[in-house]
């Protein structure tokens, strides 16, 4: 059994909420490994270096991963607008 103490927004919900997540096999099976973020805070950030073929884009920040977090606001902006 594998355990992880997991943040929801690392996974793409538009809320922050911690969550222990418990991963099992039956004997025989692998165990599953603990999933990796999707979102974070940071945006990647790319600093071009010149070569002799033209510019190649590299990572100032590893690891990152592809999304920035999800707030409300993305959450909920395709809603019409609500009116009391």
């Amino acid at each position: 059994m594998r355990y992880a103490l997991l943040n929801a927004s690392d996974y793409g919900t538009p809320q922050s909420r911690k969550r222990l997540v418990y991963l099992a096999a039956m004997v025989g099976y692998p165990l599953p490994d603990i999933p990796q973020p999707t979102h974070s805070s940071i945006a990647p950030k790319t600093k071009a270096i010149e070569a002799s073929w033209g510019l190649i884009p590299t990572p100032e920040y590893r690891p990152y991963y592809p999304h920035r977090y999800v707030s409300v606001r993305d959450a909920i902006s395709d809603l019409p607008p609500f009116d009391w």
